[in-house]
């Protein structure tokens, strides 16, 4: 990646260039080139380690290793997982995702020859610098992988979600990171619901029963409505779930033996048409075609 810009430098002031995850690892350095006037350049390779949230950093540090002033640009790292033999995709929580205290959130990804196969989620707080709950699962091997962290009480504002594998710094470390929004469950958007399972784009059988899940913040009698409709709007079923004290709820629903095509999962909580309603929706497919 190049990356370009404006410096004045001082006397005795040493100018650097680093790529850093929002937790603080640093990924990539470069000392830039600069021209008579005060443009610069720098070339930054990219490692293979990390994916999600990340920032550059440029430097200006005076003699005695005291930082004089420095810039920094937002970045998002995304895993190509054609150029891997080894990776880790996050696909939930999303970036910016609002979640709620005391409720668990909902993690999923895809990871490729993890360490141990051992997979690690957790939430950081104060920066990306404190960790404050963690989980630990391990995989059969290679693929899909999900599960929930409980976001600790009296927690709001900013954190970052991560998972990884391997040791950090090391050869077989992989990480994924973004940052999700915890809002007081006292607070009037507080009230969400989210599926869970089966993930987006899932194709689901005709015919068979069909373990849903996920998380429902502030739901009323903490009852959720999950529905099951073709793209047409028929409705093919739907019944009710009921969330435990952190928000997680299943249910089993029976797919029609008829049923085929593109499909809406759909979970909601509170009245619809009042102020007190959520629902979020995934796209599956029924069948084959």
């Amino acid at each position: 990646m190049v990356v370009s810009g404006l410096v004045q430098i001082g006397a005795e002031q040493e100018f650097s260039l680093a790529l850093s995850t929002a937790s603080g690892h640093i990924l990539a350095q470069a000392e830039p080139t600069v021209s008579e006037l005060n443009s610069w350049q720098a070339t930054l390779t990219i490692p293979e380690m990390v994916s999600g949230q990340a920032e550059i950093l440029a430097l200006l540090v005076d003699k005695d290793g005291t930082i004089a002033t420095s810039d920094s640009l937002p970045v998002m790292l995304k895993v190509d997982p054609i150029a891997s033999d080894r990776y880790l995709i996050l696909n939930r929580p999303h970036q910016a995702e609002e979640t709620v205290a005391g409720y668990n959130v909902f993690f999923d990804g895809i990871a490729q020859q993890p360490t141990d196969s051992l997979v690690t989620i957790s939430l950081w707080n104060q920066a990306c610098q404190e960790r404050i709950a963690v989980q630990s699962f391990r995989l059969r091997g290679s693929g899909y992988w999900q599960g929930f962290v409980i976001v600790p009480a009296g927690v709001s504002g900013q954190l970052c979600a991560v998972a990884h594998f391997g040791e950090p710094g090391s050869d077989s470390w992989r990480e994924a990171q973004i940052q999700i929004e915890v809002l007081p469950p006292d607070d009037e958007l507080a009230m969400k619901v989210m599926v869970g399972n089966p993930p987006p784009e899932s194709r689901l059988a005709p015919g068979e029963s069909l373990l849903l899940y996920g998380t429902a913040y502030n739901a009323p009698e903490r009852e959720i409505l999950v529905s099951i409709l073709l793209e047409n709007g028929r409705l093919l079923t739907e019944g009710v779930a009921v969330a435990d004290i952190y928000g997680y709820w299943e249910l089993e629903l029976f797919i029609p033996s008829d049923a085929a095509g593109p499909a809406q999962i759909e979970a909601s909580v509170g009245e619809r048409g009042s102020d007190e309603f959520a629902d979020s929706r995934v796209s599956v497919q029924i069948g084959d075609r």
